[in-house]
């Protein structure tokens, strides 16, 4: 996940008010995160559980910055702010635009469409949580991903909402 050799300043994709919020939501008032904390923050930013080949690199790449090795897997805000930028970083490059692209195109029902109307959006949401359907909760999600409010989802509305450029 973390490739050290080529990093950069935290990714602005992810609004600094958001890494806050999922900092100060699992830290429990302390200047760091323990591993279950951290995971924690992690889902709550992408919305993905992190692999443990995911863990293992953050907890080398926190050994290689802290500059021992550590039994401890604490991760302090700068760290996590580091870590998550170069995550998202990953992922908005070429492979996780074509996992983007390739989500898209699986919601449209395998066409390669545009745009999607709240219509199409309530029957692909119908169908990938049949269980937990709530049309107040479709158009909710709908209007949040609706960037310039014109009814319709495009690729680059969904593409943001996957960078957390909402």
């Amino acid at each position: 996940m973390l490739s050290t050799s080529h990093q950069k300043q935290a990714n602005p994709k992810i609004k600094c008010s958001q890494l806050d919020l999922a900092f100060r939501k699992y830290s429990s008032s302390r200047s760091f995160l323990t591993k279950l904390e951290f995971k924690c923050a992690f889902i709550f930013l992408t919305g993905m559980k992190p692999s443990k080949q995911d863990i293992k690199a953050i907890a080398d790449y926190i050994s290689s910055t802290q500059g021992k090795q550590t039994a401890e897997f604490i991760v302090e805000y700068p760290e996590f702010e580091k870590i998550m930028g170069l995550y998202m970083e990953q992922i908005g490059n070429n492979s996780g635009q074509s996992s983007i692209d390739e989500v898209w195109k699986q919601l449209n029902g395998g066409k390669n469409c545009q745009t999607m109307n709240i219509k199409e959006f309530s029957e692909v949401y119908d169908r990938v949580m049949p269980k937990i359907f709530d049309r107040e909760v479709a158009l909710e999600v709908f209007q949040e991903l609706d960037a310039d409010k014109d009814g319709k989802i495009t690729f680059k509305d969904f593409k943001d909402a996957m960078q957390f450029e909402l």
